[in-house]
């Protein structure tokens, strides 16, 4: 799974450099890509029952950024720049949505309205506007369009299949691993097996845990949880506010295991006037768009 998802992001790759071209955004009527449905096939809405190459990151790489990717986990910045049509693209797998900045608006074209996502959402700590967090299932094809001023921008954490569920294996003892840093979030792993206890400092930053594990997630005060997704048992987040030391006793049988995005930088409404000064890359993408003549098979 894991090297079949490294080629498909070296096809996302190739893709930028313009030695392949991008898979153009379609008008309704489109029809389904042909070719292999091997990332998690199967019937929706627990499974994605379309081509691998309808995949985000190979469709669409103009708009879905991968920033982490391991055997268990794919962590996707999502960032549609103002005036994107972005391109025909699914998402395979379960995933969390970490968001920190408004909604602009927009319109989203999807391939099969009657069988869209499956979410529930989880509101913000008390006191706070952001951040949020949603739990989803796997998204059919869509498209989606940013008729605004600012960007559509958030975090995406996916659940791969692989050989993460062996916790027990893959991990010496309890503790924490940081995945991924930039000057916006920090991505960590946490697992505390049966009878372990987690110590852990305080935290400065609101964050949003995204969790795949039969144990419930600790929280702190004013904090908020999600019940698991319907038909996804273990799947869920929470959004929490900077928290002081912890100390975390597992007491039942199974691992309590899940991922904290932290948010270093919470965005919200400065997005709208600063986003060129925070993502410059993004400014960058914006306006190689706006100069080219292949609007919107960019």
């Amino acid at each position: 799974m894991i090297s079949q998802y490294r080629c498909l992001l070296a096809a996302a790759a190739l893709a930028g450099t313009g030695l392949l071209a991008p898979v153009a955004a379609q008008s309704p009527g489109y029809q389904p890509v042909q070719g292999p449905h091997t990332l998690n096939p199967g019937e929706w809405p627990a499974h994605y029952p379309f081509a691998d190459e309808t995949e985000a990151a190979v469709a669409a790489p103009e708009v879905h950024h991968v920033r982490y990717i391991d055997s268990h986990v794919r962590l996707v910045e999502v960032a549609y720049f103002p005036g994107v049509v972005g391109n025909m693209h699914g998402h395979p797998f379960p995933s969390v949505f970490a968001v920190d900045a408004p909604v602009p608006k927009s319109t989203n074209t999807m391939f099969d309205p009657a069988h869209n996502m499956k979410a529930v959402v989880t509101p913000p700590p008390d006191g706070l506007a952001y951040p949020f967090c949603r739990a989803a299932s796997p998204q059919n094809p869509h498209h989606e369009s940013n008729l605004d001023s600012y960007p559509h921008h958030f975090l995406r954490l996916e659940f791969l299949p692989g050989d993460g569920a062996d916790l027990r294996k893959r991990w010496p003892g309890s503790g924490t691993r940081q995945l991924f840093e930039d000057d916006h979030i920090r991505l960590i792993e946490v697992l505390i097996r049966p009878g372990e206890v987690r110590r852990a400092p305080a935290s400065p930053y609101p964050a949003v845990l995204a969790f795949d594990s039969a144990t419930p997630l600790p929280q702190t005060r004013g904090s908020h949880a999600s019940a698991p997704l319907p038909g996804f048992e273990h799947l869920g987040c929470a959004a929490t506010a900077p928290t002081g030391p912890e100390v975390t006793h597992n007491t039942g049988k199974a691992p309590i295991h899940y991922y904290r995005i932290e948010f270093k930088r919470i965005d919200g409404d400065g997005l709208k006037t600063h986003w060129r000064e925070w993502y410059p890359w993004m400014a960058q993408l914006k306006d190689a768009y706006d100069r080219s003549p292949n609007k919107p098979n960019f």
